[in-house]
């Protein structure tokens, strides 16, 4: 077994990769990113050159997101899973990248853990009906401007702790702000498009009322962090409910973030 850089020529085959329940487009995903500077795509495989195991890093600032570690099923309990993120954190230190984070899987978690990672939060996943919006609240909401990419991603940088914008550019477009009427002033921030739909706040009126109006456009699931009871209380007020929970694990030195002001990720694979 060996550890190489994914082609172009692999996505069909990593696509098919992930586990039903995942629902996730793994192709699209790869395809948006893999030109990118901050992108690493790998993959294991044998003699043969046969895939047995994909993952990626995605460096962001000073530390790297690992995403989608996935070995095939007949190819479990030989280590490969570990030997892909063994790679991937050696390919973050020889760029002087001081942290490696990610989501696991009830499978992964204790893998990672015998590598070094340390638990740093718990997501819980709520779905519930689609909500009414009301129409008091309607003139806080606005599309974004253009010109509001820095005001975004400065937002982003100070609720997550990491500098994104590379991930921002390619969705705040069809995005959506909450704006305090009086002064003019960005509070909340609301990206449909950033997978589960990423909602950002400085307060939990523009959190609760973006969430409301993200679950008055869809049926997407919200994931939240443990931390930030006052979002999960809104939802569960709401009659959603919590189907899952997935914990938040890092690896290198801790970063600090605003985890009372994420109401709901983006994605599974940039926290």
């Amino acid at each position: 077994m060996h550890i190489r850089t994914m082609s172009k020529d692999d996505i069909p085959v990593v696509h098919a990769m992930p586990p039903e329940d995942w629902q996730a487009n793994l192709g699209k995903i790869i395809r948006t990113h893999y030109d990118e500077d901050y992108f690493i795509p790998i993959v294991a495989v044998d003699k043969n050159d046969r895939i047995m195991g994909t993952a990626f890093g995605i460096v962001l600032g000073k530390s790297i997101w690992l995403g989608f570690v996935i070995v095939a099923e007949a190819d479990r309990r030989k280590g490969i899973g570990s030997a892909m993120v063994s790679y991937l954190i050696d390919q973050g230190q020889s760029r002087g990248l001081q942290s490696v984070q990610l989501f696991a899987t009830t499978m992964g978690e204790p893998v990672y853990q015998k590598i070094g990672f340390r638990a740093t939060s718990l997501y819980h996943t709520f779905e519930g009906p689609k909500l009414d919006i009301p129409s008091e609240e309607m003139p806080h909401i606005r599309p974004i401007d253009q010109s509001d990419f820095e005001t975004v991603c400065a937002l982003d940088e100070r609720i997550m702790g990491e500098n994104r914008s590379c991930l921002l550019k390619q969705v705040y477009p069809t995005g959506w702000k909450y704006v305090d009427c009086k002064t003019a002033r960005i509070k909340g921030v609301f990206l449909p498009d950033m997978d589960n739909g990423m909602i950002l706040a400085n307060d939990q009126t523009a959190g609760t009322t973006l969430l409301r109006f993200k679950h008055h456009l869809s049926t997407t699931p919200s994931v939240i962090p443990e931390e930030n009871t006052g979002a999960i209380t809104y939802l569960q007020n709401q009659g959603f409910r919590k189907t899952k929970s997935v914990p938040r694990m890092i690896y290198g030195q801790s970063i600090k973030w605003e985890a009372k002001q994420l109401y709901s990720r983006g994605t599974a694979y940039t926290g």
